[in-house]
């Protein structure tokens, strides 16, 4: 540090606090430690305009660490779907800094390698809209997370699950089940034949279907001996899948299999018709 102009090393020393203090915060937010960065403050003030000429501790420091910071508290510390495999795949806790043409905005991180690399499109946005830094990371950044799903997904699916438990709940009040209700399926792949308005809203798109069926459950039970014949064949469970096409009319078909309870969906239309879901089930009883 001892070539750089003294202005610029006195503005170094004297944003280094704010600069421990944003690490602090992010450590804390991802349950992490060690993260270290790694600036060019020279290079970077030898780039900067005129304004922020030999700013440059302030510009890293405060400005653009600060907005890594405050999303990091915001909104990711809040997303454990996207915290924990970030944290995971951020192997070097290394926060560095590119020139990248492409960027979207002015500024957004990437993972390169194990690297949190802060892009920027040039050095005279560096401070420009510093609080957007990190909001879209989940478009930059493809991880992911539990049952091999992207984070966006995982992310909607952890955002409806009070949704999902409350649904459930319901089915299994109107239906008089001794156990649990509960759901699965391959929803990687249910998310991949989804029409692109609903794409990564599976979690969405599945608190429909699921409040359309209990609707239609709490319905049809109030006949006793529908419910007592409902509680013969199924078991509380489950099982999402999708098909390319149904018979017409029909975008979301209930059947029963060893106890467990099917719902297929045709999956460009998951997201169409869900109040249909169960309609007829006395049928297939």
């Amino acid at each position: 540090m001892s070539k750089l102009p003294l202005v610029l090393r006195k503005n170094i020393r004297d944003t280094d606090g704010k600069l421990k203090e944003n690490i602090a915060k992010i450590e804390k937010a991802l349950g992490v430690s060690g993260v270290q960065v790694d600036f060019d403050y020279g290079f970077v003030n030898e780039n900067l305009g005129s304004s922020y000429k030999n700013r440059a501790g302030w510009v890293l420091n405060d400005a653009v660490m600060g907005g890594v910071a405050s999303v990091c508290v915001s909104k990711w510390s809040k997303d454990e779907a996207f915290a924990k495999p970030f944290a995971e795949a951020w192997t070097s806790k290394l926060i560095t800094y590119r020139i990248v043409p492409d960027v979207s905005n002015y500024t957004e991180l990437r993972l390169d390698n194990g690297v949190l690399v802060i892009a920027c499109k040039k050095f005279d946005q560096m401070v420009t809209n510093v609080h957007q830094i990190g909001q879209n990371i989940m478009k930059t950044v493809e991880l992911r997370g539990e049952g091999n799903v992207n984070t966006r997904l995982a992310s909607n699916m952890a955002k409806e699950k009070s949704k999902h438990q409350a649904i459930t709940e319901r089915l299994q009040k109107a239906v008089g089940l001794s156990v649990p209700v509960t759901f699965d399926g391959d929803y990687g792949r249910m998310n991949a034949e989804l029409s692109k308005s609903y794409v990564d809203r599976l979690g969405e798109v599945l608190t429909w279907v699921l409040d359309g069926l209990a609707s239609n459950v709490e319905r049809q039970c109030k006949d006793d001996m529908v419910k007592e014949a409902l509680q013969e064949e199924w078991c509380g469970r489950i099982r999402f899948s999708y098909v390319d096409s149904l018979p017409s009319g029909i975008y979301h078909d209930v059947n029963f299999a060893d106890k467990v309870m099917e719902i297929t969906s045709m999956g460009s239309k998951m997201a169409s018709n869900v109040g249909d879901t169960g309609k007829n089930l006395e049928d297939k009883l």
